[in-house]
């Protein structure tokens, strides 16, 4: 029996950064932005991308065949260079970049310890001083496997995030669209770029006496979470900023469908604001992700919203904050 729920998530992250650092073994890895930069661009076209979903599942089948003809433990150039093995060491070594694993950022939130600890990481229970996400190596992998499959299931649809911080949650969905040749969908990083609002308590009872907008470290510029991109060669036309108070931009973002809806406003005026501008134009088969579903304030908004609209599809735990469920 684990010793903690997370633990075995967290061997299994182990075992993919361990496959990720024998290939990284060659290179002398600076810790900083830059350097990182240089490693994460996305991968070559000629030898990622794939442009079709039947192109892909084609060569997943070349792929399988090749394994069996050659063994199990298939060494060869041919396989390393595979572009399925190319693309999941891209985004394994993104994740471990934009959780800040990759250096083993220290931890500054204000309650905690001043140091790195990969298992408060791996659940997002830490803020950390440089990366750009503190979702964790487990809601983040989540939301990867996500974005992937609904490219692999063809579901019609841009994706959004709302409420971003650094813009890591973002970055990791736009690396999945570069990794596998999508150059269609947009990412729309939606965030007021200056905190969580001052609970309104008259309109929305549940946030009465809620503190998230005393925490300077939640207000981040517009400005750095474009640099963000640039940092990780993920800023395009196809990132589009939603600047402003959800109430104000959600309902007229210019957004057709969504594949991909991620909420992390924390409160529930954040929560039913993006729910009530965004649910409706969520493709069947889309992913509805609520980073914090533990937060009681969080929760019930989804719950009234799930009430009055008679949404049955089940909600399903991610690592003990985040959940989701599928339209």
């Amino acid at each position: 029996m684990p010793r903690h729920p997370g633990e075995n998530v967290e061997r299994g992250l182990q075992r993919d950064d361990d496959r990720v650092a024998l290939a990284l073994r060659s290179l002398s890895l600076s810790r900083t932005t830059s350097r990182l930069a240089e490693l994460l661009l996305p991968p070559d076209d000629a030898a990622c991308n794939l442009r079709s979903v039947e192109q892909r599942q084609t060569a997943a089948g070349t792929s399988a065949h090749s394994r069996s003809r050659e063994g199990s433990h298939c060494m060869s150039h041919d396989c390393i260079d595979h572009p399925t093995v190319l693309r999941s060491r891209y985004l394994n070594l993104l994740e471990s970049a934009l959780t800040g694993s990759l250096i083993r950022d220290p931890s500054m939130d204000p309650w905690g310890e001043k140091k790195y600890d990969p298992h408060m990481r791996t659940l997002g229970r830490d803020w950390p001083s440089f990366a750009q996400t503190m979702i964790g190596n487990t809601r983040l992998r989540s939301l990867r496997h996500m974005c992937e499959t609904v490219l692999i299931d063809n579901i019609p649809g841009d994706m959004i995030e709302t409420g971003v911080w650094r813009g890591g949650g973002c970055i990791m969905m736009k690396g999945v669209l570069a990794a596998y040749g999508d150059e269609r969908r947009k990412i729309f990083v939606a965030d007021s770029f200056c905190g969580l609002p001052k609970p309104d308590a008259e309109s929305y009872m549940a946030d009465a006496g809620d503190t998230h907008h005393t925490f300077k470290q939640l207000a981040i510029s517009c400005d750095e979470v474009k640099q963000n991109f640039r940092n990780y060669g993920l800023l395009d036309e196809n990132v589009v900023f939603l600047e402003g108070w959800f109430k104000d931009t959600l309902p007229v973002a210019p957004i057709k469908k969504l594949a991909i809806l991620r909420l992390d406003g924390d409160m529930y005026e954040s929560t039913i604001q993006a729910l009530d501008a965004l649910y409706h134009k969520v493709s069947a088969g889309g992913f509805v992700i609520v980073d914090d579903y533990q937060l009681k304030p969080c929760a019930q908004a989804v719950h009234d919203f799930r009430d009055t609209h008679a949404i049955t599809s089940p909600i399903l735990p991610i690592d003990g904050m985040g959940s989701w469920w599928r339209v």
